[in-house]
């Protein structure tokens, strides 16, 4: 019977992100089983201890680098005091979120120090970079260096998605069973902030509103529904975009005046739940290594039609063409014309935003995400 579980993910609440939800919804579930749960993260502001209920958030102090993706562990007394009390914690669980960071290291660490079988649960479905430049060569080897030392400590191997867990077996982990990531619907849609983002935005009844949210990287997909949004306007649609998220295109979105854009900056759960509400159309023709995007289930949570490219998770939020959109070529043709063809058909933009949200309340929830990490742990 476990009693207190560790889980190791490189950033938290409120930083934002899918990862960082993941671990606090399924922290949160963990405890209304009777389990104690002690999250270790990388704080850029010290070391620092918080308790809410029975969840624990440690932070280790941290330098963030890479444009706040990528923390690194600060060694100092306070660091290495802390993790001798990990060390000599009552864990009789350890949980594991990805492999790219070096606190996915000391996670290992300290369930080698337990004499106990990591959790490994990866959200990704590729390599971490794909460049053909000396930095995506280095990031490539980093990353094979940190698969080798965390399979040393022969971790149960799990991902986010099917395809993510097909990924992990063939870069040599013992990957076992998939824990989803969930969402609870009618909790993510009653935190929606009231204000109507259609006013917001001055749109008429008539005019369709199509919603990007994500790190604003090219990896994304982001030039390409620029694009798309972009020619169908000039043939005569109305179609606007709303962005939201942050990254190394913001400067291209703030040049970029046209009337059917609208940047919205980096949003709060509560407005981008809002803007999704308000939304016609969720688009993420995304082409990087994702494992199941928290996003999706947000906009399939708010009714929107979805258009996504064929990535990982995708064909589990959208199983089939009436559930919304994948695309099979990512490219601002294929993109205009998937928007393009909910925007003629409000019917099925209503059927495929409806028939996903009761798909996600039945397929995706905490309850059961955490029922099988449980399971996995005890026979560990």
């Amino acid at each position: 019977m476990l009693d207190h579980i560790a889980i190791f993910s490189a950033y938290y609440p409120p930083h934002l992100g899918g990862v960082e939800q993941f671990t606090h919804n399924l922290a949160t579930e963990l405890t209304t089983q009777n389990i104690k749960v002690t999250v270790v993260t990388s704080s850029t502001e010290g070391l620092f201890r918080i308790s809410d209920g029975e969840v624990t958030v440690i932070g280790i102090p941290s330098k963030s680098i890479m444009g706040d993706r990528f923390p690194l562990m600060i060694p100092s007394k306070a660091t290495f005091k802390q993790i001798k009390e990990l060390t000599e914690a009552p864990f009789d669980g350890i949980v594991i979120n990805t492999r790219y960071y070096p606190i996915c290291l000391l996670g290992c660490r300290i369930a080698s120090a337990h004499n106990l079988r990591p959790v490994l649960i990866d959200h990704s479905s590729g390599p971490i970079s794909n460049e053909k430049s000396p930095l995506g060569l280095a990031m490539r080897t980093y990353e094979a260096i940190n698969n080798r030392l965390i399979r040393s400590k022969r971790p149960i191997g799990c991902s986010v998605s099917e395809r993510g867990l097909s990924w992990l077996k063939s870069i040599g982990f013992d990957a076992q069973a998939v824990i989803p990531n969930s969402i609870d619907c009618a909790e993510y849609r009653s935190t929606a902030k009231p204000d109507s983002y259609r006013e917001l935005l001055s749109l008429t009844d008539n005019e369709f509103l199509v919603t990007y949210a994500g790190r604003l990287i090219p990896e994304k997909g982001l030039p390409k529904l620029l694009g798309a949004v972009s020619s169908l306007n000039a043939a005569g649609a109305c179609v606007h975009l709303a962005v939201a998220g942050s990254g190394p295109l913001e400067d291209r979105l703030f040049e970029n005046h046209k009337t059917w854009l609208h940047y919205m900056g980096r949003l709060s759960k509560q407005e981008l739940s809002g803007l999704l509400r308000d939304s016609d159309c969720f688009c993420l023709p995304t082409e990087y290594p994702e494992g199941l995007p928290t996003v999706l289930l947000e906009a399939a949570a708010q009714h929107c039609a979805i258009v996504v490219s064929d990535c990982a998770g995708a064909r589990e939020v959208v199983p089939s063409k009436e559930y919304g959109t994948v695309l099979s070529v990512v490219s601002e043709d294929e993109i205009a014309k998937a928007i393009l063809a909910y925007c003629n058909d409000c019917g099925a933009t209503t059927t495929c935003g409806d028939n996903a949200a009761l798909h996600i309340e039945h397929c995706f929830s905490w309850v059961a995400t955490a029922k099988k990490l449980i399971k996995i742990l005890d026979a560990s």
